[in-house]
């Protein structure tokens, strides 16, 4: 016998403190301390039992349901990353232009999100083809991604990172560039977050501010 997580749930460890996204509902949550140990213990390979009182809440507030194969659920894994996508001036009319796409991407994430809702938009993100691209896009990307920057020091992108990271995702994979769409957490004071990252870069937001966070889903 194991235990899995129950569907549309992800989870990760801050400090010692279990934390639950569950993207279903659009929902963070916590446990209680001996929840989260009996969860750590769990995750680090002990030999689980529905006897144990703080699995059997676990199970019983449905973050865990009993499986009839020896497994155990995996705090989402952070993926490591060392630098920030440097971006160059261009042209007037280049700047122009890249402004003006991200602003018509900003427009067209906030769209999908109010029409199909978060836990949709999510599912689509999971599911995407990764397409592999014919040629080298630092260019292109960076253009992008400077594109972004701009509307972030026009308009103040404060409680909106998801909707850029969406946006930004979205023109990436036109380009047939891989990314990963990556939400955090951080606890006293709660607090969530959401950056696109491509492998070891970081594309919209900075390494201090990364770091303060830890991952809870990755897409």
């Amino acid at each position: 016998m194991g235990f899995a997580l129950r569907e549309h749930l992800s989870f990760c460890f801050v400090g010692r403190h279990a934390v639950f996204l569950d993207i279903a509902t659009d929902r963070y949550f916590g446990v209680s301390e001996d929840m989260s140990a009996a969860l750590g213990r769990l995750t680090e390979g002990a030999a689980c039992t529905g006897t144990d009182p703080a699995l059997a809440r676990l199970a019983a507030c449905g973050v865990l349901v009993e499986t009839p194969r020896e497994e155990v659920p995996r705090p989402q894994r952070a993926l490591p990353f060392d630098r920030v996508l440097e971006t160059e001036a261009s042209g007037s009319s280049a700047q122009t232009a890249a402004f003006a796409a991200a602003i018509a991407a900003l427009g067209s994430a906030a769209l999908e999100l109010r029409v199909r809702g978060f836990p949709a938009v999510m599912h689509r993100l999971r599911e995407r083809e990764q397409v592999t691209p014919e040629r080298p896009t630092d260019c292109d990307v960076a253009k992008i991604v400077a594109g972004f920057r701009s509307v972030q020091a026009a308009f103040s992108a404060n409680r909106r990172c998801l909707l850029y990271s969406l946006a930004l995702g979205r023109r990436l994979q036109r380009l047939g560039e891989p990314f990963q769409l990556v939400i955090a957490v951080k606890l006293a004071p709660f607090a969530a977050h959401c950056w696109i990252q491509q492998r070891e870069r970081l594309l919209n937001d900075s390494l201090e501010h990364a770091r303060l966070f830890t991952p809870i889903l990755i897409l």
